[in-house]
């Protein structure tokens, strides 16, 4: 998944960056909203910040800026299991899920 960072464009690099630098709750609270429960559960799955901070993004650009749970749960699942490590790997990998999600609807 590391083989991302040659094919971003500056707009992706700049929300890498971003991803990067802050909390996942200064994300949710940019969104408008405080999830502890989010945080609780990200926290036990032991993510990067950054691996973390794209999901949560992800699921609230694609979900009416809800957080779906059970969505974030499962990005964070499968990204644990392959071992995604930065934001630039998790963004590679949340564009390919969304491509081949995509095609299911």
């Amino acid at each position: 998944m590391n083989d991302s960072k040659g094919i971003f464009n500056n707009k992706e690099r700049k929300l890498a960056r971003y991803l990067e630098t802050y909390t996942t709750e200064q994300i949710l609270n940019e969104a408008g909203m405080s999830s502890s429960a989010a945080l609780y559960e990200l926290k036990k799955i032991r993510l990067p910040r950054a691996v973390a901070n794209t999901i949560v993004y992800y699921v609230l650009a694609t979900n009416n800026q809800k957080l779906v749970m059970y969505k974030l749960l499962m990005l964070a699942g499968v990204c644990k299991k392959l071992g995604i490590q930065d934001a630039h790997a998790a963004l590679t990998f949340i564009k390919k899920y969304y491509v081949c999600h995509q095609h299911l609807h």
